[in-house]
């Protein structure tokens, strides 16, 4: 894969995660941090997290427990 389709594959990535579990995924940070601040900063780094090790995430795998564990790992 070259580093454009990598680049399209990762920002895929992130819209979709965003899309599906953006809302709820605040509200758990929200619910980790107390801080609506925090929170988004919080859903900004578990966001960076997940683009970064992108390659490791299973396909077959549930996207949205891999991505709420990154959340609660940046925790």
């Amino acid at each position: 894969m070259n580093d454009r389709n990598g680049t399209e594959a990762r920002n895929q990535l992130l819209e979709s995660l965003l899309q599906d579990y953006g809302p709820r995924a605040y509200q758990v940070a929200l619910g980790f941090c107390r801080n609506a601040e925090e929170a988004h900063e919080l859903l900004q780094e578990a966001c960076y997290r997940a683009v970064k090790t992108s390659q490791r995430w299973n396909p077959e795998g549930a996207p949205m427990a891999w991505f709420f564990t990154i959340l609660r790992i940046a925790f």
